[in-house]
């Protein structure tokens, strides 16, 4: 069975919300972007700045490289 249609679609009804996201020995905490077939892109929270705020990166993850997702 393929879920990689059935994640991309879950992951669209969740645009705008935290997940964190395991991928090797990293843990992200991110708002979910854009999920496709093949890719997820994400805006990390909390970097960047010492005290000066945060930038929004917009991280772009291979699906074939998440371990796993968990929705906060």
């Amino acid at each position: 069975m393929n879920l990689q249609p059935t994640l991309a679609n879950t992951l669209n009804q969740l645009l705008g919300q935290t997940i964190e996201i395991a991928i090797g020995n990293n843990l992200i905490e991110a708002v979910v972007s854009f999920a496709g077939n093949e890719i997820l892109a994400v805006v990390e929270l909390g970097t960047g700045g010492y005290g000066y705020g945060t930038n929004n990166l917009t991280t772009y993850v291979a699906r074939s490289a998440v371990d796993f997702i968990r929705i906060l």
